[in-house]
């Protein structure tokens, strides 16, 4: 995307609303309580090799990405169209999108827990992290890439760390 569609999203009114940040603060809280319920699921459960792999995968995740974020430092759109960002942040440091990466990686991790459930937990993280890499692009703080980027190292670290628990039945 050319940074003149970014500079177009970024001037839309709804963006800069106090009440929009409260939202897309509200998305992050939401996930958050996602991975809350998760880690009291499995813990009831007493799945302990399940909740071990819930707490380490997404801290591994999360240190991966603010790793390579600092390692990169690629600028974001709003920095590279030298305007102010909409909400306080700092110019670069934007790939991959950490908030992304984070909320795709509790996505996967709901699987963890197992049946109807899991499958339910894992839809709505699904739709919340959507809604909050949308936003990071529609908002000029990540640029596409970053975004797929973040999402994409979750959903690879997801594929190798879960699915042998989740085909063996192990845990």
């Amino acid at each position: 995307m050319k940074l003149t569609w970014y500079r177009r999203q970024m001037q839309r009114r709804i963006f800069a609303s106090s009440w929009f940040w409260r939202i897309n603060q509200g998305l992050s809280l939401a996930v958050a309580a996602g991975y809350g319920v998760m880690l009291l699921r499995l813990l009831w459960l007493g799945n302990w090799l399940r909740l071990s792999f819930a707490v380490a995968v997404p801290a591994v995740v999360f240190l991966l990405v603010g790793w390579l974020r600092k390692k990169w430092n690629c600028p974001r759109p709003f920095a590279l169209l030298g305007i102010s960002p909409l909400h306080p942040h700092e110019p670069g440091e934007g790939c991959p999108s950490r908030h992304t990466a984070s909320a795709v990686i509790l996505c996967w991790t709901a699987l963890l827990i197992g049946g109807w459930s899991g499958w339910l937990l894992f839809g709505i993280l699904l739709v919340l992290a959507l809604l909050i890499g949308t936003i990071r692009v529609f908002t000029g703080m990540h640029f596409l890439r970053d975004v797929l980027l973040g999402a994409g190292i979750s959903s690879l670290f997801a594929a190798v760390c879960y699915l042998p628990l989740l085909w063996l039945h192990l845990g």
